[in-house]
């Protein structure tokens, strides 16, 4: 079995392109015994067409072929986004310089001229579907990873659509500032992949009966770590807390400073969270993301106003709109109180 059938897992696709029938046949016996499939076409609009119904893993032009000649579809072939990528071998027997910077101009890869040695046939076919595979393999590896970003997202419902509207602002930024196709391209890439790098990356902690396990922005789990080194880390525990990590990271981004100095959040009963602060001080937020958001800002707003972190209350409850309830050590009910109003700035 030759090199090429077992690289992929499949025979590469061969085009060859010749108005003159001696020369197809010669190629296609030379390129069948390696182990190519061998599609030929009579001229340009045969070659084209076979392409679009082939897609073949390289391609063999004759620069004089009657209606379109080669250096037209090699033109027409390299401008389409799905066979720019593609590579064309233009057959000539012509020699001069000029005749070669025209065809580079059109987007050939390499050039034969005639007559063309078997070796020399043999051995650039086969060193292009090597590269053409690997191209496939890239693409593959592609769409691996923009499925691997969709799922990321999928994750959270609330942040459905987020990639697909990131890489749609992207790009269009990049026109606005005239950025190249190619660069735009790679910011619409870049719009789905931005959060792959998030997997697989320690990003909390969670707190399982009897052990911890370091858990990344997902909430899968990643290896385990002892209770010491997991004091370095966010502590999540409650039953159905790791699938609520994407949920808890985008809460916290309500009050980014506040979030800094909280060492523990507990999700609990399936419905919504206790922090723990890192002075050992709990908050209680209502049930919903948009509500528990508003409370954790709130409390923010009201911790720069008053130091409640640094007081006397062992535990915060903002479960009810508006209002406050603080547990005071020595007192035997809690203290509610209202939440003032957010001064405007003509007050």
């Amino acid at each position: 079995m030759s090199e090429l059938t077992l690289q992929g897992h499949r025979r590469s696709r061969v085009l060859v392109a010749d108005d003159t029938e001696s020369i197809r046949l010669l190629f296609r016996r030379l390129l069948t015994a390696d182990g190519h499939d061998v599609i030929v076409a009579a001229d340009g609009a045969a070659a084209l067409d076979a392409v679009r119904r082939q897609q073949p893993d390289v391609i063999l032009l004759d620069v004089t072929m009657p209606a379109i000649d080669g250096l037209e579809v090699c033109r027409r072939l390299k401008s389409d986004p799905a066979t720019r990528l593609t590579p064309i071998v233009l057959v000539t027997g012509q020699t001069d310089l000029s005749d070669r910077i025209r065809g580079i101009e059109a987007g050939a890869d390499e050039f034969l001229s005639k007559p063309v040695h078997p070796h020399e046939l043999r051995a650039r076919v086969r060193s292009l579907a090597r590269v053409k595979h690997l191209i496939d393999a890239l693409d593959s590896a592609e769409a691996a990873f923009m499925t691997l970003a969709l799922t990321i997202e999928a994750r959270d419902p609330y942040t459905k659509g987020h990639c697909e509207r990131l890489a749609r602002h992207a790009v269009r930024l990049g026109r606005a500032l005239g950025v190249p196709a190619d660069d735009l391209e790679a910011l619409h890439r870049g719009g789905y992949l931005h959060d792959v790098g998030k997997v697989g990356i320690p990003d909390a902690v969670l707190r399982k009966p009897g052990r911890y396990v370091l858990i990344d922005a997902t909430g899968r789990d990643l290896e385990p770590i002892s209770e010491a080194n997991a004091q370095a880390y966010l502590v999540i525990e409650g039953p159905g807390a790791s699938r609520q990590v994407p949920v808890l990271s985008r809460l916290l981004e309500a009050a980014p400073a506040l979030a800094e100095k909280i060492d523990g959040a507990e999700w609990v009963g399936n419905r919504r969270w206790n922090l723990t602060f890192e002075t050992g001080q709990v908050l209680a937020l209502p049930e919903g993301k948009q509500e528990a958001g508003e409370a954790l800002a709130e409390f923010a707003r009201l911790e720069g106003m008053n130091q409640l972190l640094d007081g006397q209350a062992v535990a915060f409850d903002m479960r009810v709109k508006d209002r406050i309830t603080m547990r005071i050590p020595g007192r035997s009910e809690p203290k509610p109180v209202a939440v003032p109003a957010e001064k405007s700035d003509g007050e």
